[in-house]
């Protein structure tokens, strides 16, 4: 029997971090770039390039770090909720908070100062 999956890209710049949690079963696959995950509960961490993939084994926290520009593709079974997934839920709603910004604004969004 062949299971659906839904599927969401993902581009992360160097030194980004992508946290993800309660998402056993999901894989992440390197379509470009290189990455660094770790996953909660294993003792070795994963350095995966273009073309690669990790399949989540546990419902803890996995951190997927970019180590260069990267596109990420997260891949889930249909039954499951891409959106509902912690890390990219929070990914979801920064996004829509812009895009309510930049639509309030007429497109000019200020953003808070870097620290020096």
């Amino acid at each position: 029997m062949k299971t659906s999956m839904q599927r969401f890209a993902l581009d992360l710049a160097p030194g980004v971090v992508f946290p993800i949690a309660q998402a056993q079963g999901v894989t992440i696959r390197i379509k470009r770039g290189l990455v660094w995950i770790t996953e909660e509960g294993h003792l070795d961490d994963v350095l995966l390039r273009g073309g690669a993939y990790y399949e989540i084994l546990t419902e803890g926290k996995v951190v997927v770090e970019a180590f260069s520009t990267t596109r990420i593709e997260i891949e889930a079974p249909e039954a499951m909720s891409i959106m509902s997934l912690p890390g990219v839920a929070a990914l979801g709603r920064a996004l829509s908070s812009l895009w309510r910004r930049l639509k309030t604004s007429g497109g000019a969004v200020q953003f808070p100062k870097a620290a020096a």
